[in-house]
């Protein structure tokens, strides 16, 4: 893949960042926010891997779009090529806003900052871990997710009537 085949708002993994004679590089998953086109040929991408971590993507560079990368990860199911990972399909931000978190128009991140501030804080963590966990486990981790959020309940219990 060549940098004048991006996009520019899609999300890119790039496998040799910063690669050298001394190191392979870094894997590193950024969305392309510049795509700046060269007469000379030496065409460059800006990625933002996390908020103000820019990194710049050339032409020597080895990436693909993070979708395709993840379908060749990805098991298929069924007759019409079905993503058995449903979050893997739907995921459009993985960083802000990823589908394993969502429900229609509500963030789980919204609704565990609402419910969090009427515990004292020192409970608060744990009942945003276990909202957390369980609101994600059938779309990402199943029984280890459900096994975290417990934890975090029980850690609650525990806490409860501690001052």
């Amino acid at each position: 893949m060549k940098i004048r085949d991006l996009d520019k708002g899609r999300y890119i993994v790039v496998y040799d960042m910063g690669k050298s004679e001394y190191s392979d590089g870094m894997r590193v998953v950024g969305k392309v926010v510049e795509l700046e086109y060269n007469e000379d040929g030496k065409n460059t991408a800006t990625i933002e891997s996390m908020p103000f971590q820019r990194y710049t993507v050339t032409d020597d560079n080895y990436f693909d779009y993070w979708n395709d990368y993840m379908e060749n990860k990805t098991e298929y199911i069924g007759i019409k090529r079905q993503s058995n990972d449903v979050q893997q399909r739907k995921r459009h931000d993985m960083v802000n806003s990823p589908s394993h978190y969502n429900y229609g128009d509500v963030e789980v991140i919204d609704y565990c900052d609402q419910v969090c501030k009427t515990y004292p804080p020192q409970l608060a963590p744990y009942v945003f871990n276990a909202i957390k966990y369980l609101s994600r486990a059938n779309y990402k981790n199943g029984q280890e997710d459900i096994n975290k959020a417990k934890y975090y309940v029980q850690r609650l219990f525990d806490m409860w009537g501690v001052k």
